[in-house]
């Protein structure tokens, strides 16, 4: 299988973007793939939540600054199937960075493209940071999936159709770009609301809602303050068979 690259995107802060991210790669390794996680952030947290060390020569920013092959940056892990790309505060400024740039829609795809050739990694997951600038342009423009965290609420909700136009907007350059779906996350079945919002939700998506789901687990908020992935913090926890079951639904949509 050639490497595929998933964007985990949503343009509404607090959607469970970045756990997404880093549990799916790391229940993506479980399952015998070998990952690269590139933290698009620049708050950085994705970076923090694998106990990695702030590198400004190392990090994403320096890359699409210089437009240097991301081979050059990929840092190894703790985990043997999981190595990284680290973001950087200064990536806030990147937007301003790349408009003075020649091609400037291609960037990120032009300094990834030499890792992507390779086919060392079944996959490349992406944690974008949450507003729709250039340099999220620049990833849809470098991806082959979507993959949207939504978390199940009324304010969760209502960034989906500017999310929905962006991604129309980059398959002008990128008609190879596929919607994979949605994730909801911090689900409590317990709660009516719940019930309303996943309704709407398939009314507009249909079966592009995944059948996965990610519960309400407090044991996520201390996996990340550990700097650990959830399975590794607490492998039994509902969560992190829920993201088990995530990674399998992946493999089975992309593969």
């Amino acid at each position: 299988m050639k490497t595929k690259v998933i964007a985990v995107s949503n343009n509404k802060g607090g959607s469970g973007k970045t756990t997404v991210a880093g549990n799916l790669a790391y229940s993506l390794m479980q399952q015998g793939k070998k990952v690269l996680l590139i933290d698009a952030d620049m708050q950085i947290n994705l970076t923090r939540s694998y106990d990695l060390s702030k590198n400004s020569e190392k990090s994403l920013y320096d890359a699409l600054i210089k437009e240097n092959s991301l081979q050059h940056y990929i840092i190894n892990t703790k985990y043997p199937n999981i190595d990284f790309i680290i973001s950087d505060h200064m990536l806030s400024a990147i937007d301003m960075e790349l408009f003075t740039k020649k091609l400037r829609e291609t960037v990120f795809e032009r300094i990834l493209r030499p890792v992507k050739s390779e086919n060392s990694y079944d996959y490349i997951i992406i944690d974008t940071c949450p507003f729709l600038g250039l340099l999220n342009y620049n990833i849809l423009v470098a991806s082959d999936y979507v993959l949207v965290p939504v978390e199940l609420s009324a304010f969760g909700i209502e960034g989906l159709e500017p999310l929905t136009n962006f991604f129309e907007e980059a398959r002008l350059i990128n008609t190879n770009l596929q919607f994979l779906g949605i994730i909801e996350t911090k689900v409590d079945l317990r709660e009516s609301t719940n019930d309303v919002t996943r309704e709407i939700l398939r009314d507009l998506f249909k079966d592009k809602v995944l059948n996965s789901y990610i519960p309400i687990d407090i044991n996520i908020k201390k996996s990340q303050f550990a700097g650990e992935p959830l399975s590794v913090f607490t492998s039994g926890s509902r969560a992190a068979i829920a993201y088990e079951d995530l990674a399998k639904e992946v493999i089975s949509l992309v593969e």
